[in-house]
């Protein structure tokens, strides 16, 4: 009966181990709830005129303050639970602008949020267009975000009371937002690219248009007349993925691509760049001789520069005799380039010389090396007495070539004196 008690005992003390165990598996319940995220932010001017203009314009900067309210985040309960509404201070030191979000949810919410602690660099500007409408433009690495604003007060009204010496606070709401993670890619020749942009807001009422410039030229891209060029991913369109993906990538293609988002007579953007990254194709050859020619080729590689360092047994060549060509192009836009390194042959007697060809360029993570190995193919006939071994060889086989060619001759012309006396 002990037994069974004691049995008993240890089967319920395994349940609440295990029961336990479970729960610390499953981590801290994730919540989802609304929050105020503060920006510190630039209020960006532009006026006509002044002193120091460029192009008839000036730009005056102020220090602001941004409070993007009720952007929905997901987190740990604990961690969000620190985290309350924003509220003015009474001694307001700058002027606030409060712009409640009401579009979303947005998938880099947290990152605005924890930005500070994690000590990631925020840029923040926010500039009037006309009226009570403004643009903000707020920037993290890897992370480009544009949301048109609409005031409760017009821009008059608020100049009125900057005039007068007071710091306001501006409630304003969010109509729509652009984004674009990364606004920087990078692309090998051939290869896919996409270019991302997406939209939160009223997709009905909204029309999405994409520019491209390169050297100083622009012009729109027509994904349905290029076979090339889509927009959004299958099936993500709908949910404001308008994504520019660009198949089988050109040196061309290179450049400035503007995502522009219209609504009505709003529109706001956002700029991606795409550079081109093709490493060299590296090979290496040699030409004997008393001395040795050795040419390090580097083709199809984009963009223009590579650098060449030669090695002598993992050295540097000291006092290198070194030819480098022109850069030449290829039809596809990438380049070839090849250096050329002179050396002499090893000493008599001594180890192979390995000579090492290291090409870097910009699409190279380390440089791409290339190995020649160097050895005298025969010592004794490099030698001074090995060169006159050579040259009475060649001058006694030429002696006897000539003596039988003479005999040759004498005989058939005594052969054909015979044959006309008879």
């Amino acid at each position: 009966m002990l037994g069974m008690k004691r049995g008993k005992y240890l089967l319920l003390m395994l349940i609440l181990l295990l029961h336990s165990l479970a729960v610390q598996c499953q981590g801290k319940p994730v919540v989802q709830r609304a929050v105020d995220i503060v920006l510190p932010c630039e209020y960006v001017l532009m006026k006509e005129g002044g002193r120091g203009s460029l192009g008839g314009l000036t730009f005056s900067r102020e220090r602001v303050t941004l409070v993007l309210r009720n952007i929905s985040v997901t987190g740990e309960g604990e961690e969000l639970d620190p985290i309350t509404e924003y509220e003015a201070p009474k001694d307001k030191e700058n002027t606030t602008y409060q712009a409640t979000v009401r579009v979303g949810p947005l998938p880099f919410a947290e990152r605005l949020l924890h930005a500070e602690c994690e000590g990631e660099e925020v840029g923040c500007e926010i500039s009037p267009i006309y009226g009570e409408f403004y643009v903000a433009h707020v920037y993290l690495p890897e992370l480009s975000v544009s949301m048109m604003c609409q005031a409760e007060v017009s821009m008059e009204e608020q100049d009125v009371l900057k005039e007068q010496g007071e710091k306001t606070v501006t409630p304003m709401t969010v109509d729509y937002i652009v984004s674009s993670s990364p606004p920087s890619h990078h692309s090998h020749i051939s290869g896919d690219v996409s270019l991302n942009c997406e939209v939160w807001g009223d997709l009905d009422r909204m029309e999405v248009e994409w520019y491209f410039q390169s050297e100083g030229r622009g012009r729109r891209v027509f994904p349905s007349e290029e076979p090339r060029v889509s927009v959004g991913q299958e099936g993500q369109k709908s949910k404001g993925d308008v994504s520019l993906v660009l198949r089988g990538v050109l040196v061309s293609d290179e450049g400035t691509y503007i995502c522009t988002v219209s609504a009505e007579q709003h529109k706001i953007q956002q700029i991606l760049k795409l550079g081109i990254r093709e490493p060299p194709r590296v090979s290496i050859s040699q030409r004997g001789g008393r001395e040795t020619r050795l040419t390090c080729r580097t083709d199809r590689y984009y963009p223009l520069d590579v650098e060449f360092d030669w090695l002598l047994n993992g050295s540097p060549v000291p006092d290198p005799d070194i030819e480098t060509s022109s850069h030449r192009k290829n039809s596809d836009g990438t380049y070839n380039l090849s250096s050329t390194l002179t050396v002499p042959l090893p000493a008599a007697g001594s180890d192979p010389h390995t000579y090492t060809c290291s090409v870097s360029h910009v699409s190279l993570a380390e440089p791409i090396l290339a190995h020649v190995s160097i050895a005298l193919p025969d010592a004794e006939s490099y030698t001074p007495s090995g060169y006159r071994l050579i040259v009475s060889s060649t001058i006694i086989s030429a002696i006897i070539f000539i003596v039988a060619l003479a005999k040759s001759i004498w005989a058939k012309q005594k052969q054909g004196a015979e044959k006309k006396k008879e």
